[in-house]
């Protein structure tokens, strides 16, 4: 949509409007372009099947499969998973380090069910002596930090230990500022 004469619509975002002899200073600034993909980047890799032969033409409910084709699947699946390592345990323990929070009662049921997960993976991790001195955290999808927070106080003043949070949006109120 030009408006005026010599000015150019920036097809990128709508909204705004550049002169033309303008036009390329403004594309390389302007926040609503294509960023570059990273080398990393693979278009569509966790997408799933592209040949479309292989694709079902239609999802349906197992309690719509008759019986002789739901032990047909069940064959397939139980062939399909031999040989995988499929015993999985839960081991949900806890990390004195969160004993106070845990208990505080100005925490809420979403804060102490979010308090019980990070108690549990402290533990785990203190449980395979990964919990110490010259170690380097990375915590993925960190959110507020909170995870690294806990292994921090967990630590005290253990030497040589560094955080590493890794978080694609934006949170606000982060622990990890505080650190």
């Amino acid at each position: 949509r030009p408006r005026g004469k010599g000015s150019v619509a920036n097809t990128l975002a709508p909204p705004s409007t550049v002169y033309e002899d303008q036009l390329a200073k403004h594309l390389k600034k302007c926040n609503s372009r294509e960023k570059p993909k990273p080398d990393f980047f693979i278009q569509d890799i966790n997408a799933g099947l592209k040949d479309e032969t292989e694709i079902p033409e239609q999802l349906v409910p197992f309690s719509s499969l008759s019986e002789e084709q739901l032990e047909n699947l069940i064959k397939k699946l139980r062939k399909a998973s031999e040989g995988l390592n499929s015993t999985h345990e839960d081991h949900i323990m806890s990390h004195p380090a969160l004993h106070d929070a845990l208990n505080d009662p100005r925490n809420g049921d979403c804060a102490v069910k979010h308090l019980k997960q990070q108690a549990s993976i402290l533990g785990n991790i203190e449980k395979l002596k990964l919990l110490g001195p010259r170690r380097c955290f990375v915590e993925f999808g960190a959110g507020k930090g909170k995870l690294s927070h806990w292994v921090d106080i967990a630590l005290k003043d253990a030497e040589n230990v560094h955080f590493i949070l890794v978080e694609r949006v934006t949170t606000r109120f982060k622990v990890d500022g505080k650190h």
